[in-house]
């Protein structure tokens, strides 16, 4: 996936030069919309490699302080349910796994050219935070007069910090509707470190629309 990102990236910086010659959108100062998080996968505990999110519905917000420097934020979220069923002659074994992820990216975004393009890259910078919450719970049936049920439950509840360093990309569709897409790398900054800490960056990929609201800026 971090490759995707890195070319994703490259995408938004050279789309910059295309649809500059349309008439200039009404600058706003909010931006709201909905959209899709895709976050790649980090090791969460000791010997336990998480899936990472993909594709959460959520919801995001923007807010220009000038022409070019916008604060941004945003919240997505995804349960994943895991039921596996392994029976034998011998035993049965019995999987249930449901994983909470929450992401919420705080941004600061500096918008690159003329301002009031229909196409806008910007620079990316800020931190971004995702709280998992993981239920784990694993049964074993074994048979005959010797056997009987064994239960191993894992619980896991925490909150990561990453640095979040990346570009974006605005198409300003019509006067207030735009299609959006931003790229991080994020290195871990804060959490819980295991024997299995991932020391390389994950990845944070998220699109979606927006909505321009409040008086159009002269």
């Amino acid at each position: 996936m971090k490759a995707n990102l890195l070319l994703a990236a490259g995408l938004l910086l050279t789309g910059a030069a295309r649809a500059q010659t349309a008439a200039p959108p009404a600058d706003r100062p909010w931006l709201i919309g909905l959209g899709l998080t895709s976050m790649s996968g980090y090791y969460i505990g000791t010997n336990e490699s998480l899936d990472g999110v993909r594709l959460a519905p959520g919801l995001h917000a923007r807010l220009a302080l000038s022409s070019r420097l916008a604060l941004q934020s945003g919240v997505a979220y995804q349960k994943k349910t895991t039921d596996r069923d392994e029976s034998s002659t011998a035993q049965r074994y019995v999987q249930h796994k449901v994983l909470r992820s929450t992401v919420v990216p705080v941004l600061l975004r500096v918008a690159l050219g003329q301002p009031r393009h229909k196409v806008q890259v910007a620079l990316l910078g800020g931190l971004a935070f995702r709280h998992s919450d993981l239920v784990d719970q694993e049964t074993y049936y074994y048979p005959g007069a010797a056997g009987g049920t064994f239960q191993s439950n894992q619980l896991e509840n925490r909150l990561d910090v990453f640095l979040a360093v990346g570009a974006g990309l605005r198409y300003q569709a019509t006067p207030r509707w735009a299609a959006l897409a931003d790229v991080t790398l994020n290195p871990r900054l804060g959490g819980e470190r295991t024997q299995y800490y991932e020391l390389l960056p994950t990845g944070l990929l998220a699109v979606g629309v927006g909505y321009s609201l409040g008086a159009a800026r002269p």
